[in-house]
């Protein structure tokens, strides 16, 4: 994991200590962009992406969304 990128790595005495390179909600974010990437038809794919969130979500979502304006 450490050679693709997901892990850093010290050295710690003749061993190594290894320790993740991003938190839980980079990676997800990252796998989200990625997928967005691949799709033809992004709005399509947020479409159902959102159509899919819990209400809670979908209200998260939508704090989020407004901070940036």
């Amino acid at each position: 994991m450490h050679a693709k990128g997901l892990l850093d790595r010290e050295r710690s005495g003749r061993a190594h200590a290894y320790a993740p390179r991003r938190g839980p909600a980079d990676e997800v974010a990252s796998q989200m962009n990625q997928a967005l990437a691949r799709g033809a038809d992004r709005a399509a794919i947020l479409q159902h992406f959102v159509a899919g969130l819990d209400p809670e979500d979908e209200r998260a979502l939508r704090d989020l969304l407004d901070t940036r304006e």
